[in-house]
């Protein structure tokens, strides 16, 4: 569904106004629109790489200004600091609106129908705009449409001769345009928006403990129909993204609740180390025991505890979580990159539970013997590497048994440039940070792994 989640308006005049200031999510539509009572204040005032559509008056009663548009690259504040024209002897009463919109289609381009004295038809759905020579003298054309909801209502000026914006967002079923009787004089614009399509809905995401009683529960945002495999996601050139133990930055590491937290802001792939219990059972864990993320666990290595021992204890709050665990949740459409850590050369045991399509397996970039196993297997791997390693020589004789390569985001430009003449796709690790995944796709890395999750975004 599309809404206006954010706006701004200001007055300028005399080549002096206010700027306009909105907070904004990546992938939302920003629209600038712009009025001014007289004369062609011209478009300086777009601001730069935006679209936009210019009316100088000729067809609008007089009356100038534009509509502009762009997306929103990542999460905050978008001032535009000077969105009007003309210079200090230019008279014109001018008006800005600056909308947030949320839920437009992400590939979709808005159909703009510029200031116009022509009522347009009504967009289906979309924005509806007027500005108006509303004064005490004559009141504000008030214009509503069947189902719409008005963004911006907009008034009369009772104490000169302002013009007023006026903006409704429209529904999909459109409907005719109903008016105020009233002198004031009265242009239209329209911008025909088209919907994303419905792809998330909210869920409770519980789990269980030793005692079967629910011990965790997390609302989540799970989305379709979008699925990845290891196919399309290592043939994108998209730049993506890796949950690095689900997202350990921002949630309790290798718990569902993270993991369906990264699932919920469209990250592809979700990483995964296990290590096998006395008992034979893939649990959650990246250290060889599970002190680093209960303090009260004993010191018992994972493997000499049986998995009904290893789920009286938590990750930082929340319920261990087994392979199969995050196999049904997301195994069927999304990439796991799975690390057997200290259970590596079971082999024999684990990638038999593992599905090709869907799996890429990883490690220390020096276990070549295991990556050798691992294509025979028929699966993709990859292996991880340090600066040290890159340039003392290592990781160049490493780097033909993988078919991806690591290199820390920190890495020199120098280590990037030899990582990049293996002929391996490379992958950055382990992002904690925006300038971290920056950098790792500046170097021409085709995805990250990122630790940190919440806010972050492919620029």
């Amino acid at each position: 569904m599309i809404e206006v989640r954010d706006l701004a308006h200001a007055e300028a005049q005399a080549g002096s106004g206010a700027p306009l200031t909105v907070s904004t999510q990546p992938g939302q539509l920003l629209v600038l629109i712009t009025s001014s009572q007289f004369g062609s204040v011209g478009t300086s005032g777009v601001p730069t790489g935006w679209e936009y559509s210019y009316s100088n008056g000729t067809n609008s009663l007089g009356r100038s200004g534009f509509i502009a548009w762009t997306r929103a690259s990542r999460p905050g504040d978008v001032t535009v600091s000077q969105w009007w024209g003309g210079v200090s002897t230019n008279a014109s009463r001018q008006r800005g609106l600056l909308l947030a919109v949320s839920g437009v289609a992400p590939d979709s381009i808005p159909t703009v129908t510029g200031w116009t004295a022509e009522k347009p038809v009504t967009p289906t759905p979309g924005l509806l705009i007027t500005q108006q020579h509303a004064t005490k003298y004559s009141i504000l054309n008030a214009f509503t449409v069947p189902d719409a909801q008005v963004a911006y209502a907009g008034q009369a000026s009772t104490t000169s001769a302002w013009s007023s914006l006026r903006v409704l967002l429209t529904s999909p079923s459109g409907g005719n345009i109903i008016e105020t009787p009233t002198q004031a004089t009265t242009v239209w614009a329209a911008v025909e928006l088209q919907p994303a399509q419905a792809s998330a809905m909210a869920v409770s995401v519980s789990v269980r403990g030793a005692d079967e009683r629910t011990i965790s529960t997390t609302q989540t945002a799970l989305n379709e129909p979008t699925s990845f495999n290891v196919e399309s996601l290592v043939s994108r050139t998209d730049g993506w993204m890796i949950a690095h133990r689900g997202g350990s930055a921002d949630w309790p590491e290798m718990s569902l609740r993270a993991y369906s937290e990264s699932v919920s802001r469209n990250v592809p792939a979700l990483e995964f180390s296990f290590n096998l219990t006395s008992d034979g059972v893939p649990v959650g864990v990246h250290n060889k025991n599970l002190q680093a993320v209960d303090p009260s666990a004993p010191s018992t290595r994972v493997s000499q505890m049986t998995w009904a021992e290893v789920r009286r204890y938590t990750t930082m709050g929340e319920p261990f979580i087994r392979l199969d665990d995050l196999q049904a949740a997301y195994g069927d459409d999304h990439v796991l990159f799975i690390d057997p850590k200290h259970s590596g050369a079971a082999h024999q045991t684990y990638l038999p539970w593992l599905d090709p399509d869907h799996t890429i397996l990883k490690f220390s970039g020096d276990a070549t013997w295991l990556a050798d196993i691992w294509r025979e297997a028929g699966f993709r791997t990859w292996g991880y590497a340090y600066e040290e390693h890159i340039t003392s020589g290592e990781a160049a004789t490493w780097a033909p048994h993988w078919d991806l390569f690591g290199v820390p985001w920190y890495a020199s430009e120098a280590a990037w440039q030899t990582a990049a003449g293996y002929g391996v796709p490379l992958i950055g690790h382990i992002c904690n940070s925006q300038q971290a995944l920056d950098t790792c796709i500046s170097h021409g890395a085709i995805g990250a792994m990122c630790a940190k999750i919440d806010e972050m975004v492919i620029q």
